[in-house]
């Protein structure tokens, strides 16, 4: 494993802050992301994985809008 020396965590830190933060990372908006989850909790899934992935958007889907 390669080190990453700390001058260029923090250059990669400033300039995430500088493009956007943690909204950079963020591909919906917060209201909706939070919908999201309030049903997928609501289904009762404990894990997402491959196998499961499509039957769960199926059910979320019409529960979302």
């Amino acid at each position: 494993m390669q080190r990453i020396p700390d001058d260029y965590l923090s250059l990669i830190a400033q300039l995430m802050e500088d493009l956007g933060g943690e909204e950079l990372l963020e591909f919906v908006p917060l209201e909706f992301a939070e919908r999201c989850q309030e049903v997928l909790e609501s289904l009762g899934i404990t894990e997402v994985n491959f196998q499961n992935v499509w039957d769960i958007f199926q059910a979320l889907l019409p529960l979302v809008f």
